[in-house]
């Protein structure tokens, strides 16, 4: 259930941040879009060298319901101070699903 549950976990946040995206239209510039990618990148290449610790810390309803809200907070603050930021938090989010779907992919066809 684990790349299940992260990837309606990642949903819940990317639906909200797509739409206000739509709402607003900030400027998508490459540069914008590459560093929400490597940002994704660089977090789960981090958290692979202490997996089990983020494992365990993951696992606790309270950090994910946190972590989702605390991203949430981060999309609703920036439509106060640079709506760009949307344009981060969506590319980094996008990767992310798309490291979860190679990650299942991955998991299936090594069986």
């Amino acid at each position: 259930m684990g790349r299940r549950r992260d990837a309606v976990l990642t949903l819940l946040v990317v639906v909200p941040i797509a739409l206000l995206l739509a709402l607003t239209r900030p400027p998508m510039r490459l540069q914008t879009v590459i560093l929400g990618v490597v940002g994704a990148l660089v977090l789960e290449a981090a958290s692979l060298g202490a997996r089990d610790r983020v494992r365990d810390y993951w696992e606790r309803p309270k950090v994910q319901a946190l972590s989702v809200l605390g991203v949430v907070g981060v999309a609703a603050v920036s439509l106060l101070v640079e709506p760009e930021v949307l344009v981060v938090l969506g590319a980094g989010l996008v990767t992310y699903l798309v490291v979860l779907v190679v990650a299942e992919s991955a998991a299936r066809i090594s069986g």
